[in-house]
């Protein structure tokens, strides 16, 4: 997590801040300890499932919802194993009736083009934001696949 961090030296107990993430940890500025990588990868991955938690229970989600974090990290491995093929899929969308357009979750195009695609599917698979989007986003330069990430709150 990247943010403002507050740490109390364990050595000399000097208070002091950072900007960046725990791994990002300078180091005490009066006695110039700073507490082993491993110690501070491992609270970095603490404060990241905490969020991860946080997030699931913002969203109210139910369990059968994929945490979108985890479904990007997977779409990002298969892009990088065949992303030609990926963006294939990606791009194709395919008519679609009333009743999957009607599904709370699952992205569907407007009425005049109601057609489905594979990333409208995923997001169903992940719930939808407060917004009404989907989590996930794939991220395109120049027509370009580049990969894919979970939208922030408020943004699409």
């Amino acid at each position: 997590m990247t943010g403002f961090m507050d740490a109390t030296c364990s050595k000399c107990g000097k208070r002091f801040g950072w900007s960046g993430t725990v791994e990002d940890h300078p180091g005490c500025p009066r006695c110039g300890y700073r507490p082993p990588a491993e110690r501070l990868a491992q609270q970095e991955r603490i404060i990241a499932e905490h969020q991860r938690r946080i997030a699931i229970a913002e969203r109210e989600v139910d369990p059968r919802v994929a945490d979108p974090t985890l479904v990007v990290d997977l779409l990002n491995e298969i892009a990088r194993r065949d992303r030609t093929a990926l963006a294939a899929l990606i791009n194709y969308r395919v008519p679609c009736n009333d009743l999957l357009a009607e599904h709370p979750a699952v992205q569907v195009g407007p009425p005049e083009d109601q057609t489905v695609g594979l990333l409208g599917i995923i997001n169903g698979l992940c719930g939808v934001r407060d917004d009404g989007w989907g989590h996930v986003a794939a991220v395109f330069n120049g027509g370009d696949l580049v990969g894919f990430k979970v939208l922030e709150r408020g943004r699409v």
